[in-house]
C-alpha cells in the first residue's frame, strides 16, 4: 500500500510516503522487497515533481536502493539518470545532496560513468564542488572519484575547469572531503597535463600536508596523487624543496 500512494495525487501524502520509504529503505531486506514490489517506476516519477520534500525523499530512497548493483541498473533503465542529473541543479540543498548520493552508486558501474558525462552530468557536478556544505562537497567528490576512473571523463574534467575547486577543498577539515578531493585528483594526475596542471594550481604543498593527516585513506589519497605528480624531474625536487620527504618516510612505518 505504501508504493501505491506514490501515485496519490497528493504532493503531501507523496512526500510523507516517500519519507517512510527512505526510511525502511535503510534496511537491505526491506531494499530487494521493494523493488521486487515495483517501487522503481513511480520513485522515478516523483523526481519530476515541482515539489522540493518530494524530490528529496524520492531521490533519497533511490540513493539507499541504488546500493544495490541490480537496482542501480534497473533506476537507468528506468530513466532516473537524466532527473536525478537535473536535481544536482536545485535551489534546495537537500535534493542536491540526495541526488549526487544517488550518482554516486550509479556511477560505480562502469557503463554509467560514460552515462554521467554524455548526459552532462560533470558540469552541475563540478559546479557543486564549490557549495557551502561539507555533505555535498564529499557527495559530488566521491562521484567525480568515480567518473574520473574513466579516461575520456578524465580530459573532459579537467576541460569543464574542475581542478582549481577540487584544489580547494584539499584545505577542508572534513576528511572524507579531503579523501575523496584527493583521489579524483589521484585519478587526473594519471595524465601529464593535469599533473602539470595541479602543480601549477598549488596542489602540491596541500597533499604534502595531508600525508600527515590521521586519516590513513585520507594518506593514501594523497600518497596516490603525489606518486604520479613525482614522474616528472622538475616535480621531483619540488616534492623535497616542500618538504615531502620527512612525512613519506614516517608513513613507510
Amino acid at each position: 500500500p505504501l508504493i501505491a500512494l506514490l501515485s496519490s495525487p497528493h504532493e503531501e501524502i507523496q512526500a510523507q510516503v516517500a519519507m517512510v520509504l527512505q526510511n525502511l529503505s535503510k534496511n537491505v531486506d526491506n531494499r530487494y522487497r521493494m523493488v521486487e514490489e515495483g517501487c522503481l517506476p513511480p520513485l522515478i516519477s516523483l523526481l519530476w515533481s515541482f515539489n522540493e520534500d518530494v524530490q528529496e525523499h524520492a531521490a533519497g530512497t533511490l540513493a539507499n536502493l541504488s546500493v544495490n548493483a541490480d537496482s542501480a541498473d534497473k533506476i537507468v533503465e528506468e530513466g532516473g539518470m537524466p532527473l536525478l542529473i537535473g536535481l544536482l541543479r536545485s535551489p534546495n540543498e537537500r535534493v542536491q545532496e540526495q541526488a549526487a548520493g544517488c550518482l554516486r552508486n550509479l556511477s560505480v558501474s562502469n557503463a554509467n560513468k560514460a552515462r554521467v558525462a554524455s548526459l552532462g552530468g560533470i558540469p552541475p557536478l563540478i559546479a557543486l564542488l564549490s557549495s557551502p556544505h561539507e555533505e555535498i562537497q564529499a557527495q559530488v567528490a566521491m562521484v567525480l572519484q568515480n567518473l574520473s576512473k574513466n579516461v575520456d571523463n578524465r580530459y573532459r574534467m579537467v576541460e569543464e575547469g574542475c581542478l582549481p575547486p577540487l584544489i580547494s577543498l584539499l584545505w577542508s577539515f572534513n576528511e572524507d572531503v579531503q579523501e575523496h578531493a584527493a583521489g579524483t585528483l589521484a585519478n587526473l594526475s594519471v595524465n601529464a597535463d593535469s599533473a602539470d596542471k595541479i602543480v601549477e594550481e598549488g596542489g602540491m604543498p596541500l597533499l604534502i600536508g595531508l600525508l600527515r593527516s590521521p586519516n590513513e585513506r585520507v594518506q593514501e589519497q594523497a600518497a596516490g596523487c603525489l606518486r604520479n605528480l613525482s614522474v616528472s624531474n622538475a616535480n621531483k625536487a619540488r616534492v623535497a624543496s616542500l618538504g615531502g620527504i620527512p612525512p613519506l618516510i614516517a608513513l613507510l612505518s
